[in-house]
């Protein structure tokens, strides 16, 4: 069994809904240790913005949001302390039912967490393997219910095979927090955002990357 890495933090908030033509998640994952350095970073950007209070990118409109992905991913001259990304979930055909919308969002929350953490193991942590993840999402009508850890953990091992399904065991725990608690929820909103320039072209996936900081997974 391998041994036990120090605490990641994998925050996942939404853009749009299940069903939705643009629907899909924005993530930050870093190690609990650095959090605090990047929140502290995009705390100082919002001041120097004059922005105040929960930071939505509905809210605060596409020029702040892209202001405020720049400066996240360019200060002091490097590249941010974690995974900045967006994975886009394609909207199926015929009629959607509410059973159906829970069942589409806990479906692509679990491939989003196995791919994200795949992504993180290959090019940000540089190991065969990580475990210890901490997956907090925004609460919501989806999310909110006390079954979701479990249920969670059940779809993600029963999906993909044993090869994706190694990424899931990487996620111990699960959480979901109003997004007004934490300054990287919300940058994980600003990176859900861009899926919609994306869908619109404004964007290209190499732009996206680097000159905002965002990765697109899928």
């Amino acid at each position: 069994m391998p041994a036990k890495n120090k605490k990641i933090l994998l925050l996942v908030d939404e853009h749009g809904g299940p069903g939705d033509p643009v629907f899909g998640f924005g993530v930050v994952m870093a190690p609990a240790a650095k959090a605090n350095a990047l929140a502290a970073r995009l705390e100082r950007r919002l001041s120097e913005e004059g922005l105040r209070g929960e930071l939505r990118a509905a809210a605060v409109g596409t020029r702040n949001v892209s202001a405020l992905l720049e400066a996240v991913a360019h200060a002091d001259g490097g590249g941010p302390p974690a995974l900045l990304a967006a994975r886009g979930v394609a909207a199926p055909g015929g009629r959607i039912t509410p059973s159906d919308r829970r069942r589409l969002y806990e479906d692509a929350l679990a491939e989003t967490g196995k791919a994200v953490v795949a992504h993180y193991k290959r090019t940000v942590a540089r190991r065969p393997v990580i475990n210890n993840v901490e997956l907090i999402i925004d609460r919501n009508q989806y999310s909110g219910d006390p079954n979701l850890a479990r249920d969670f953990g059940d779809r993600s091992r029963r999906s993909g095979g044993p090869r994706v399904g190694g990424h899931a065991k990487a996620i111990e725990h699960v959480a979901a927090i109003d997004s007004n608690a934490s300054r990287l929820l919300q940058l994980a909103d600003l990176a859900a955002s861009t899926l919609a320039w994306l869908a619109a072209g404004e964007v290209t996936s190499r732009v996206l990357t680097e000159r905002f900081g965002v990765k697109r997974l899928g």
